[in-house]
């Protein structure tokens, strides 16, 4: 009989690496198989903070989205709400926040502007998308993110912009992810480098050229994913084909980005 240390350890590792907004579902799918509710409470609990900050979770802080990440973090279950950049605490646990309204050191007229316009504009970068601009030793994280979760249609995902601001260098690495599980189960994720040089002296004209940089990138990198997986379809799955001549399902992936940002957290 397995020990409880093992189950444990084994149960962590996949709530851990549950997709976006898959959390629960996989807490549901483990009680087919661990023995005893309060073993996998045990596990739930010790997963879900370090699922919630990889996954970039965003709620809710007196109206204002901020996110879940390891930039905004000051401590334990002490976060940044970047729009005021103050601070507030989330209970893992319940899943709701605590006290909040605490200002934190860091806040610059650069942050604020990028911020403000980023906030603005991170629905039309991304739907249903939000940005944290964070303080950080001389730089500035700047993160965009947006995650989709819709059990209904059987479908999860997320994009996310990570990048840091130091002095006019822009650099980080966009990441795509997106679950469909309605005919079998099909993952596509990508990743790309950023790096780019920001234009403007004022910080209405930094946070400006992040912007329009923002949008340039998104058009290039949509354009070559598309592109390639056109070939995959077309020539590489059709080569596979040949030796797995099983095929019932063709993901359209021009679909699938747009859907992944669509819906926000679950």
């Amino acid at each position: 009989m397995t020990d409880e240390g093992t189950i444990l350890k084994h149960s962590q590792y996949f709530l851990k690496g549950a997709p976006p907004g898959e959390f629960d579902d996989v807490v549901r799918c483990l009680k087919l198989i661990v023995p005893g509710e309060a073993l996998l409470a045990r596990a739930k609990s010790q997963s879900y903070p370090d699922w919630a900050i990889k996954n970039y979770t965003i709620v809710e802080v007196n109206g204002q989205r901020a996110i879940l990440c390891k930039e905004a973090q000051v401590s334990e279950g002490v976060f940044i709400e970047p729009n005021t950049y103050t601070s507030f605490t989330y209970d893992f646990e319940n899943r709701t926040i605590g006290e909040s309204g605490e200002a934190v050191d860091g806040k610059t007229s650069l942050q604020e502007a990028l911020q403000t316009v980023l906030q603005a504009d991170s629905s039309k970068l991304i739907l249903n998308g939000t940005a944290g601009v964070y303080n950080s030793g001389g730089s500035l994280n700047i993160i965009v993110v947006s995650n989709y979760a819709d059990s209904s249609n059987l479908r999860s995902g997320s994009i996310k912009y990570l990048l840091k601001l130091t002095g006019k260098e822009l650099k980080g690495t966009f990441e795509f992810y997106a679950h469909n599980y309605e005919q079998g189960n099909t993952v596509g994720t990508n990743s790309a480098k950023f790096s780019d040089t920001v234009k403007g002296n004022s910080d209405q004209e930094i946070a400006n050229s992040v912007k329009q940089l923002l949008h340039q990138f998104k058009e290039k990198w949509e354009s070559s994913f598309f592109n390639g997986t056109e070939i995959l379809n077309e020539e590489g799955l059709n080569v596979l084909r040949r030796k797995l001549p099983i095929n019932k399902t063709k993901v359209n992936w021009r679909m699938e980005v747009a859907g992944v940002a669509k819906m926000g957290t679950k």
